[in-house]
């Protein structure tokens, strides 16, 4: 099979300097940086492929566990551990835990804009692992003190070992954790145990002797004995999707084809996790059973496409006056009142920015073009950050309830390459009959506007995050208008 070498979009990859690209799927022919295959008949379409031996991937048995519930005679039943191993997961991860560490501070900083991958997250300073034990004395984290040089923050961040654990548990900002100690027990946020030999410390420099200590740990390991499956390999789908998405972004691969299938419910040229006009169809389509909606939250939003602007490869720029358009609506009524003239002044920051018709947006330079632009606006309190390590229930529900629209950046898949306007989330449940009840699934829509397409669209979450082969791998773009 042919290899074509797949540019990121990331803000964590400053090596590339082209941008993000309008394609449609008639496209058949090799660009810069995009192959899309259409065959005659639509049921399939050949598709970018991972080399999975750099990944982890998840088993089926693992997202029907943790997306079904199962029903028997009105009661809810949820699959028990039978051992303690079954609290723990793989320790084979993909790139080394400094460098999630590294990632996961680059992050969380506002003040920190990454600008160079190596030289960058190098700039973030790490001390020594010091190793965290839970109440069953399994090393289940690292925490790292931090210190980033260029701006003089330090903090303290704490990274899972094992994949049924949240992969960024902790991250503090301006308090550090001592070093010295023989042993750390760490068994809730903020809760830390210090052994120096002869008894147990607080962070608040509380002594806890060690017959207490014993109580306490044996009392909390029972908790840990009531985790059920489901719980764990729920944490362990976004532990995973985090880390393949972090592994992807750090990582210039090449990448083989393979062929991906369409649903009732997506548009014509639709594959995969996106282009899903018609939620009902395409879940009953790929996923079988009885669809029903159980709760969402839509921000109303401008219907244009790219099209309603004289330029090229301008989807960020579409997706930004999208939003900018948004918040005038929502009563920021010094940006301009005409889409065509905030469009006009993105297009100009733009330019300074990087932007070409031939290689479209910077990635990394979207949150200025957002911030320079608001501040002309006279909104100079304004934000706009990447988020790079996310989940859909931090990040998309947590912006979108905060009546916040983002920008999403995606990398792969139907969407490749191609930043959207995500306004909103959908909640489903497929529910399946089985013997003495019946299995409900549930899953996480986003609602975009993709600028190819009037109308909204939507985006299979589980598909996109945690299928390596249909998975899109993404970022996002938060926005927070201030006077």
């Amino acid at each position: 099979m042919k290899k074509i070498i797949f540019c990121l979009f990331t803000l964590l990859i400053l090596i590339i300097t082209t941008g993000f690209s309008n394609l449609t799927t008639s496209i058949t022919s090799l660009d810069d940086n995009f192959l899309f295959v259409k065959e005659e008949s639509n049921e399939s379409i050949m598709d970018l492929e991972l080399d999975t031996e750099d990944y982890i991937e998840l088993t089926q048995e693992q997202l029907d566990t943790a997306t079904t519930t199962t029903e028997i005679s009105g009661r809810i039943i949820e699959e028990s551990i039978t051992s303690i191993d079954d609290i723990y997961g793989s320790r084979d991860f993909p790139l080394a835990l400094t460098t999630i560490a590294q990632i996961a501070v680059a992050n969380h900083i506002e003040e920190f804009d990454i600008n160079n991958l190596n030289e960058d997250l190098n700039s973030i300073d790490l001390s020594k692992p010091i190793e965290l034990f839970d109440a069953n004395n399994h090393h289940t984290f690292n925490a790292y003190n931090y210190i980033i040089k260029d701006i003089g923050i330090n903090g303290y961040v704490i990274i899972a070992t094992h994949t049924k654990a949240p992969l960024i548990k902790e991250i503090k900002t301006g308090v550090t954790l001592p070093e010295s100690f023989l042993k750390t027990f760490y068994l809730s946020e903020g809760e830390f145990y210090q052994f120096d030999g002869s008894s147990y410390q607080t962070l608040n420099n509380i002594k806890v002797t060690i017959d207490d200590f014993n109580i306490l740990i044996e009392e909390r390991a029972k908790a840990l004995s009531n985790l059920t499956m489901n719980l764990l390999n729920s944490i362990e789908l976004d532990t995973i999707s985090m880390l393949n998405n972090m592994a992807y972004l750090t990582n210039l691969t090449d990448d083989e084809y393979t062929v991906q299938k369409s649903y009732n419910g997506q548009d014509k040229n639709a594959y995969g996790y996106g282009g899903i006009s018609n939620i009902s169809n395409y879940l009953k389509d790929r996923y079988g059973g009885t669809v029903s909606y159980t709760s969402g939250k839509t921000l109303s939003m401008q219907n244009f496409t790219m099209n309603a602007f004289n330029s090229k490869n301008h989807c960020a720029l579409t997706a930004i006056t999208r939003v900018l358009m948004y918040y005038r609506a929502e009563g920021y009524t010094k940006i301009d009142k005409s889409r065509a003239d905030v469009f006009k002044k993105v297009l100009a920051k733009a330019k300074k920015h990087g932007y070409t018709e031939k290689n479209g947006t910077p990635p990394t330079k979207i949150n200025n073009i957002i911030k320079d632009i608001l501040k002309d606006y006279g909104y100079k309190n304004s934000t706009s950050k990447g988020i790079y390590v996310w989940t859909f229930d931090k990040q998309v529900k947590k912006e979108i309830d905060a009546k916040r629209p983002v920008i999403m950046n995606i990398a792969r898949g139907y969407y490749g390459s191609h930043s959207v306007t995500v306004n909103g989330y959908k909640n489903y449940k497929t529910t399946k009959t089985v013997s003495n009840g019946k299995q409900t699934k549930t899953h996480n829509m986003i609602a975009i506007y993709d600028g190819w397409t009037s109308g909204q669209r939507y985006i299979d979450y589980q598909a996109f995050a945690y299928d390596l082969i249909s998975s899109g791998f993404g970022s996002f773009n938060t926005v927070v208008v201030k006077n």
